[in-house]
């Protein structure tokens, strides 16, 4: 039998629901990845790749790209730099030649968990001041370092980990001991084996984080909006308040 033609009606129909199909096809692919956004890209120079999970080809990094849980970012020229800038606080600096995966990531609620695996590279880390509970964990090949709002660096060649800390303290872990890394102290974790104790940092160590000012005077000003929004807040609200008390006194 020869198959009859779709009637005329019946082709609207089919062009009025396609496009619609093709949208619902494409939020379902997308609609796990966006529930897992957890950072954007900022401050992109050079040559920056970024792979999205499950995916092995990389994108050119643009600033605003979004970062999901599991999203590898990798500045692969001497030039190559990016901040990476959680939704909810905290930049990391990729310095070049770098790879960093954003790892275990849960930003949901007060208390939140972060964890980045450095594979190779350098990177500064300004965390945000965090809740009681809450963690941020930096990984290598060798160790693991656990902060609590701070601002530090970690570094990876393959033959040692070294964390340096500007502000705060840095518990660094491997081979089941830990040292405590406070202002100004760095310890240097030879690959395979325990931390090393805390030493000085040196003045041309602390010179290298010069290279955050921009990010720390960014923080100090949204830090002062904030204060002078609260302020603001307040005297508007002493204002309705003091009204409120002159109406209940003249019905008095």
């Amino acid at each position: 039998m020869t198959p009859q033609p779709k009637s005329i009606s019946q082709r609207i129909q089919f062009f009025a629901i396609f496009p619609f199909l093709v949208l619902s096809f494409f939020l379902l692919q997308e609609g796990a990845a966006w529930a897992q956004k957890v950072a954007s890209l900022n401050q992109v120079k050079g040559n920056v790749r970024v792979f999205e999970p499950g995916s092995s080809r990389g994108k050119k990094g643009r600033d605003g790209m979004a970062l999901f849980v599991n999203s590898k970012i990798q500045t692969v020229s001497a030039d190559a730099m990016a901040d990476i800038v959680y939704v909810k606080g905290g930049i990391v600096r990729i310095m070049p030649n770098s790879e960093v995966t954003l790892d275990d990531t849960d930003l949901e609620g007060d208390v939140t968990k972060a964890k980045l695996d450095l594979s190779e590279g350098k990177i500064f880390n300004v965390v945000s001041r965090l809740v009681e509970g809450s963690t941020y964990e930096v990984k290598t090949r060798t160790a693991t370092a656990g902060v609590k709002g701070t601002v530090f660096s970690a570094e990876t060649n393959g033959a040692q980990d070294t964390f340096m800390v500007k502000e705060g303290k840095v518990q660094v872990g491997a081979g089941n001991q830990q040292v405590l890394v406070a202002d100004l102290k760095k310890s240097v974790v030879p690959a395979n084996q325990t931390p090393g104790q805390p030493v000085d940092l040196t003045p041309e160590e602390i010179a290298m984080f010069d290279i955050l000012d921009d990010l720390l005077e960014s923080i100090k000003t949204d830090i002062r909006e904030e204060v002078q929004e609260s302020i603001k807040e307040d005297i508007i609200q002493n204002a309705i308040e003091k009204d409120m008390e002159m109406d209940m006194d003249g019905m008095h």
